[in-house]
């Protein structure tokens, strides 16, 4: 389960979980994105297969309308190699997504490079059919990936992809240290004040950055209302050093009445402690 994206989505009074994420099909070549339900956060129970030949997904929720967003990053060509875009699927409701049944898709046009992913939902309005999307993309200049963000409108209907570059942002967290690949953020909304933080992955790997040094990725903390990046010091039972595809969302706890905090990190084998590569998940109560 590779870079899993969690929902809470209860049925009646239990409390249950869903989660997208990636595998790489060893028969076929290809990456695919699943989903797959969980009662305690840990233990996950396969559901079905949502996208051929995509990884790197994200979901929301319109609490209003109970419509599901999903993105992916879609790859244009067989067995999951590049040109790749941001792929965009509608479902009308929780059970539409558990059953498959997409109301729409919508392959977003690559404005920016032949290689556009990691996308994040930042915003998902079903009733005004819009959204945010945060995502990165090469940057031929610089020869790196750096981030940016779309503002998707009229979907379904005629869809409009709008992109700007985050120059301001990839600044700042190049001077912080992420001077290779910046990739794949996630939003975070704190309970009880609407505060917006996110997480960021970015590679410390000095140019020149080809080829990648996996295990130079790390998490850098956007605070949004200072503007300010704080460094994760992301510790391990087996100190593995390479974490990258952050995502962290505040839900009901299965244990308890209270709120937990659910992260979850991906931790490559170039810097895995023993027996620590692929994906951390963890809640802590609060």
């Amino acid at each position: 389960m590779d870079c899993l994206r969690v929902i809470f989505s209860p049925v009646g009074p239990v409390k249950r979980y869903l989660a997208v994420y990636h595998h790489h099909d060893s028969d076929t070549h290809t990456f695919e994105v699943y989903l797959a339900q969980s009662f305690d956060l840990l233990r996950w129970e396969f559901l079905r297969r949502l996208v051929n030949n995509a990884d790197m997904a994200d979901l929301a929720v319109d609490e209003a309308t109970g419509c599901v967003l999903l993105v992916y990053e879609h790859f244009l060509s067989g067995k999951s190699q590049w040109p790749c875009s941001i792929g965009v699927r509608k479902y009308g409701s929780v059970s539409s997504l558990i059953s498959g049944t997409a109301a729409t898709t919508f392959v977003a046009p690559n404005t920016l490079s032949k290689l556009e992913g990691t996308p994040s939902i930042s915003r998902w309005d079903s009733s005004a059919g819009t959204a945010d999307i945060w995502f990165h993309h090469h940057n031929t200049t610089s020869n790196r990936d750096e981030v940016a963000q779309a503002e998707l409108s009229d979907f379904p209907g005629i869809p409009e992809w709008n992109v700007t570059q985050d120059l301001g942002y990839m600044a700042t967290v190049t001077r912080l240290g992420a001077t290779g690949n910046v990739g794949g953020r996630h939003r975070i909304v704190l309970p009880g004040t609407g505060d917006v933080m996110m997480l960021q992955e970015g590679n410390i790997q000095p140019p020149p950055i080809l080829p990648t040094k996996w295990k130079d990725w790390r998490v850098w903390l956007y605070t949004a209302h200072t503007k300010t990046f704080t460094k994760l010091n992301v510790q391990s039972h087996a100190k593995s050093t390479a974490f990258a595809n952050p995502s962290a969302d505040f839900m009901p706890s299965p244990a308890s009445d209270r709120m937990a905090l659910f992260v979850t990190y991906f931790i490559f084998k170039e810097g895995a402690g023993k027996g620590e590569g692929g994906s951390v998940v963890f809640y802590h109560e609060i």
